[in-house]
């Protein structure tokens, strides 16, 4: 009795491993099934979330850029102003060192 028993419950043993493995595999089935299809939809919105998110960057990327521009011209032409009023200064006393060597050499040639 003992060792019909223990091949009786072996067999349906084997028999409940083997309907929980098609089972098992089913649902595995199911899931990757249920995953791409996921998978799928998401990568549609995400490639569309990622090119809206591009389209806003390059929208104030041009703004930016443009904005930067500006502020360079403006520097820049402030610069420019700087610049003029600094030679048309050295250019003052250029002039007066000059007329004060004039005025030097006349002395020194008067009394030579």
């Amino acid at each position: 009795m003992l060792g019909s028993s223990s091949r009786h419950m072996d067999v349906e043993t084997s028999e409940a491993i083997g309907r929980l493995t098609e089972r098992i595999e089913a649902l595995e089935g199911s899931l990757r099934s249920e995953f791409r299809a996921g998978l799928t939809e998401s990568e549609g919105s995400v490639r569309s979330e990622f090119r809206r998110g591009l389209a806003e960057n390059r929208v104030h990327a041009e703004t930016l850029v443009a904005s930067l521009r500006d502020e360079l011209r403006d520097e820049i032409l402030a610069s420019r102003r700087h610049a003029q009023v600094l030679f048309e200064s050295t250019r003052d006393d250029i002039r007066m060192i000059a007329e004060a060597v004039a005025i030097i050499s006349a002395k020194f040639d008067a009394r030579s």
